[in-house]
């Protein structure tokens, strides 16, 4: 996977692996990559990402709306 990326873009996307995932999460149209469930079957046989960062990197993900929920009322 890394041996394919371009080599600029390469550390960045080490470094700031967690929010690169939040992002693509985010994403429309991430269903053409496999969707929630398959971009986290990839970062888990990566062997990149930790559970637990992993974890809470998705509820930052998917925060936006329930907080936007809970503010409004719903």
């Amino acid at each position: 996977l890394l041996s394919a990326a371009p080599k600029r873009f390469t550390s960045k996307l080490i470094k700031y692996r967690y929010a690169a995932i939040v992002v693509l999460l985010n994403v429309p149209g991430n269903a053409i990559i496999g969707g929630g469930g398959g971009i986290a079957l990839l970062a888990g046989t990566s062997g990149l990402f930790s559970v637990t960062t992993f974890i809470i990197a998705v509820a930052f993900a998917v925060m936006p709306l329930p907080l936007l929920a809970y503010t409004i009322g719903w």
